[in-house]
């Protein structure tokens, strides 16, 4: 009874042995095996990344020598970087600050000679450095991942700009100069030009989101909606809270 017993035992461990071995290779397989929704939704998230990464975006931030070491020292030290490249515009230069200096005064009542100016030092000296060219403020915050999702729709080659949206004033209506706005390459190209005609683009004087909205459709630069699918606004003007 006893050698029964003895030579059953080694049958019930190759039997469980068997067992382990066709468990392994079965999950091992399953794993190797592409999971369709998994894939396609890494393929898609990948292709999105790489589509965003070709929307090359110029950030020209309007700032003040007195906001070196503060506002504009956060800008670059945070959302600038993502950037395709960035410029720092003020009245004035700094050397130890990445700064493009234009000769207009810093009270904002010259602000809109000052959006033209730097607009104009953006189309003769960087305009082929990227296809959008997005103006903000030293205490403005952008998200550029969202922005850059957002103009993988757009088409550069269309005389476009987005921004906050105010429907007043000006026909089709104009972007806050505070919450920024983007320029398609072909809007920059008609500012470049056609925007020194005075006729069409004031070259000065208060009000610059307005000036520069007046300038923008004069030159048939048209407004494009940019709120999301349910309604909410890409680009906000007021502060949080």
């Amino acid at each position: 009874m006893s050698r029964v017993a003895v030579l059953g035992e080694p049958r019930l461990w190759i039997g469980v042995l068997i067992c382990m071995v066709v468990t392994f290779v079965l999950i091992n397989v399953r794993k190797l095996q592409p999971n369709a929704d998994e894939n396609y939704g890494r393929l898609d998230y990948s292709l999105g990344l790489l589509k965003q990464e070709k929307e090359r975006a110029l950030c020209l931030v309007m700032t003040s020598r007195g906001s070196l070491s503060t506002k504009a020292r956060v800008v670059i030290n945070t959302w600038a970087r993502h950037c395709t490249k960035v410029i720092f515009i003020s009245s004035e230069t700094d050397s130890q600050f990445p700064i493009e200096g234009v000769r207009v005064d810093v009270s904002r009542e010259y602000l809109t000679a000052k959006t033209m100016q730097a607009f104009r030092y953006i189309y003769e000296n960087h305009f082929d450095d990227a296809d959008w060219f997005m103006k903000a403020d030293d205490d403005t915050y952008i998200i550029l991942e969202n922005l850059r999702y957002f103009l993988t729709s757009q088409n550069k080659s269309e005389p476009v700009f987005f921004g906050h949206h105010f429907k007043s004033i000006v026909k089709q209506g104009f972007y806050s100069g505070g919450a920024g706005y983007v320029l398609s390459k072909e809007a920059l190209r008609r500012y470049g030009e056609k925007g020194h005609d005075p006729k069409l683009c004031r070259p000065d004087g208060a009000g610059e989101d307005v000036a520069f909205g007046r300038c923008m459709e004069n030159l048939g630069v048209r407004t494009v909606n940019t709120t999301d699918a349910s309604g909410g606004a890409d680009s906000i003007v007021f502060a949080p809270g």
